[in-house]
């Protein structure tokens, strides 16, 4: 059996299974409590394969409805040794790994604006009113310089708040930091809203050296229309 994909909650409390993977949380309409399943009850449904939890704070008010995690009630079980952990970061992220028998461990990680992600993933958040071209036809949007090298990049990205209409993909580009105008038109990356990230290999085009980048056509910025959005990403060196 694996874990479900992805589970949506909200405001008030919720009671997690062990097969609840992914859990995007809603924090616009009050605070949010999650009871943890056993690790007993995990264990008799994994039995000793690798689980682990991710939360994350997806409509970013949590500094104000703060996410409460904690353990199954019924057991002595903790987490990170404490009773209860409370999460207090717009746009935070965890990831809570179970220790069978006592409990969970939680690594948090702040995730807006750029800040790492759960498992190793950071993100790159931007609005409609962000989009704004710079010259009547594409955007560009700078988000992060990667060294000379061979990486490969995982990336995909989801809606935070609501849009219209939306059917745009969303276009991910390589330039080099030495020349901002030389775009490198070989390597785009492209996708829809996902929680799989898509896996991409780079290998000449970052050998001097890049900035990776949201390039955006005006057409893709009328299909995103008004709406706030995350761009899930993981860039990780090839060993020579």
């Amino acid at each position: 059996m694996n874990q479900k994909l992805t589970t949506q909650v909200g405001a008030g409390t919720t009671k997690l299974t062990p097969t609840m993977n992914i859990i995007e949380v809603d924090t616009s309409e009050g605070a949010v409590e999650l009871i943890m399943p056993s690790t007993t009850e995990i264990q008799r449904v994994f039995g000793g394969s690798p689980v682990k939890f991710v939360i994350q704070d997806v409509t970013g008010n949590a500094a104000t409805n703060n996410i409460t995690i904690k353990p199954n009630p019924n057991t002595s079980e903790t987490v990170n040794n404490l009773t209860e952990v409370v999460l207090s970061i717009s746009n935070i992220a965890a990831t809570i790994i179970p220790i069978y028998g006592l409990g969970y461990a939680i690594d948090p990680n702040m995730v807006s604006g750029g800040g790492g992600g759960s498992n190793g993933f950071k993100v790159f958040n931007f609005n409609y009113e962000d989009l704004q071209p710079d010259d009547t036809t594409t955007k560009f949007l700078p988000i992060e310089d990667v060294a000379a090298g061979n990486y490969t990049v995982e990336t995909f990205y989801q809606q935070v708040q609501a849009a219209v209409g939306v059917d745009g993909i969303v276009s991910l580009k390589l330039k080099s930091p030495s020349d901002g105008s030389n775009l490198n038109e070989n390597v785009i990356i492209t996708g829809q809203q996902s929680n799989t990230p898509s896996i991409y290999t780079l290998t000449d085009e970052t050998s001097l050296g890049v900035e990776f980048s949201l390039i955006m056509s005006l057409g893709v910025i009328n299909d995103l229309n008004a709406g706030e959005w995350n761009i899930y990403y993981r860039i990780t060196a090839i060993a020579s």
